[in-house]
């Protein structure tokens, strides 16, 4: 996975979670409640990416671990799983990018 897309994916989350004491402390110091409704778009923006690509690096990840087994070891229901799984996931993912 791009580790960029995966830091600033996080760096959202966690600011979402110290959202409501900023909220506090803005109060506190500045007489009004910010509500930081920007984040809450950022994070909408950036979570599409974020799935996008952790199904890529699911798949990479994956299929280099099978590249280096036997063929008699692999197991039909783990592809098949990863393939329906990572499909539906794009497809969701392909919906979001398409309506923003």
């Amino acid at each position: 996975m791009y580790p960029i897309i995966q830091e600033y994916y996080e760096k959202v989350v966690l600011f979402g979670q110290d959202k409501d004491k900023m909220e506090i402390e803005d109060q506190i110091m500045f007489g009004y409640k910010n509500s930081y409704e920007i984040f809450e778009k950022m994070k909408t923006f950036f979570l599409p990416h974020y799935e996008l690509w952790s199904s890529i690096n699911d798949v990479y990840t994956t299929t280099k671990g099978w590249n280096n087994q036997k063929m008699r070891e692999m197991k039909a229901e783990d592809v098949e799983n990863l393939i329906n799984f990572n499909f539906r996931r794009i497809r969701k993912v392909t919906s979001s990018l398409e309506d923003s």
